[in-house]
């Protein structure tokens, strides 16, 4: 008897665990989806009022990944 009660408490343990995750995974995808969406429109509005700084920082960016990937290998 005493064995089915022990697999009750883990069994109640685990849903209990679930429940939380329930819970907490959508609340963080919230965080996440949010931030990047306030990311993008913020490039988007950059691009749209100062589009010549576009013309700098791509060139710029392309040139740093190109740097740190030959110095690191």
């Amino acid at each position: 008897m005493s064995y089915l009660n022990i697999s009750f408490f883990w069994i109640m343990q685990a849903s209990s665990d679930l429940s939380i995750l329930d819970f907490d995974v959508p609340y963080t995808m919230t965080f996440v989806i949010s931030g990047t969406i306030e990311v993008v429109a913020t490039i988007v509005i950059m691009i749209m009022v100062t589009w010549q700084v576009v013309l700098v920082v791509v060139p710029v960016v392309i040139v740093l990944l190109y740097i740190q990937v030959n110095t690191i290998s």
